[in-house]
């Protein structure tokens, strides 16, 4: 389990990297038109695969676990597909349209990869799926710091590591033949992980809510201070990866809270660590990407504290995962979501920069509240 988890951990930290170097060599206005196009393709995947890559998880728990394997594939695969020609086609009529290309295909790739890494997990192969993640952001990575070492641009050797991921995503995948009827009938009964999946990228808003209010240039701002602290949430991700399945096989309702407690002592911990560390990682974050992002200073300090909390709302959603209650958590997360970027729209039309913290802050302490009070009773049973 640790060395799975430290490999996750790795992966985070390599992501976080290539961000922030790919933030630092394009500045704040053409990251910021990078980072609308990814989060509108992350959003629009999220509506397009019906929740394929969180119902994966369960794949060992599914009475047909062998027919439901290639439909989810197909059905995330022709999303997938269908959000990225359309957001190809938008970038090459936009102002910036080699940034906005390569946040295309940046959100392409995440889904593919997020698809190869939630199916292994859901096969209880997560030695495989934590290698899977590190070669993933390993490859981006090492396009950016060519780019820098060599002086090279950095858009052309950054797209073709997102192309490269998406391919090694398709090794080994369940791409067997399903009769359309069968992928119709589990698209129909994914619905739940559909909203699931829907209401945890609403986020991806939040970019193209503060450029409609404040511009592109703050949205940069924004979207750069959320990319740092992404992967802080990775962590706990990871470990709900990990913990999803083995708790849906729990051999009764002690083994269940077992697992479960165990996963969120450990998410206490860890976002105690973020939370006291904030200041510190807000710090390392100016260093790296230049004094042109200092008006993020206070922005990406209480992210990091709100990464902390949402290590602990993670952990609690888990449960519910396990326990087959999808669209619980989905309408507790999307109604706070809804009500962030309300806050968000406001503060950022009324005080720019300065008060975007506010509305992500709002928002993760709605979720951990809620998902806090609510009861969980459909825990497996023993046998």
């Amino acid at each position: 389990m640790s060395l799975r988890v430290g490999a996750r951990i790795g992966g985070a930290a390599m992501q976080a990297a290539t961000l922030l170097l790919l933030a630092r060599a394009l500045g704040p206005s053409s990251f910021g038109v990078l980072a609308v196009f990814t989060s509108t393709g992350m959003l629009l995947t999220a509506l397009a695969c019906l929740g394929s890559s969180t119902r994966v998880l369960r794949l060992r728990a599914e009475p047909e676990a062998e027919a439901i394997e290639p439909a989810l594939f197909w059905i995330q695969a022709a999303g997938s597909v269908l959000v990225l020609v359309g957001l190809l086609a938008a970038a090459v009529v936009t102002a910036s349209p080699g940034p906005a290309v390569v946040g295309a295909l940046l959100a392409f790739s995440d889904q593919q990869m997020e698809f190869r890494v939630s199916h292994l997990s859901g096969q209880v192969r997560q030695s495989a799926a934590s290698l899977t993640i590190i070669l993933q952001r390993g490859l981006a990575l090492l396009a950016v710091g060519a780019a820098a070492l060599l002086s090279l641009p950095v858009l052309p050797l950054v797209g073709a590591a997102f192309v490269a991921v998406a391919a090694v995503a398709l090794v080994g995948a369940p791409a067997r033949s399903v009769p359309a009827r069968a992928v119709l009938r589990f698209a129909r009964s994914s619905l739940g992980y559909w909203l699931s999946a829907l209401v945890i990228n609403l986020r991806q808003l939040e970019p193209l809510v503060v450029s409609a209010s404040s511009g592109v240039g703050t949205a940069g701002l924004y979207a750069i201070a959320v990319r740092v602290s992404n992967p802080l949430t990775i962590v706990v991700t990871s470990l709900q990866a990990i913990a999803v399945p083995e708790m849906a096989r729990a051999d009764g309702r002690a083994q269940f809270r077992r697992m479960f407690r165990l996963m969120l002592g450990v998410a206490l911990l860890y976002g105690a660590v973020l939370v006291v560390g904030s200041p510190l990682v807000a710090e390392g974050f100016l260093r790296v990407v230049g004094p042109q992002y200092e008006g993020a200073r206070t922005l990406v300090t209480v992210l990091v504290v709100c990464a902390g909390l949402s290590a602990v709302s993670q952990a609690l959603q888990a449960r519910l995962l396990a326990a087959g209650r999808p669209a619980t958590s989905a309408w507790i997360i999307g109604g706070a979501t809804a009500i962030g970027l309300v806050v968000l729209a406001v503060t950022s039309a009324t005080g720019g920069v300065s008060y975007l913290w506010v509305a992500p802050l709002v928002t993760q302490l709605l979720i951990l509240a809620t998902l806090s009070v609510v009861p969980v009773r459909e825990v497996p049973t023993a046998a």
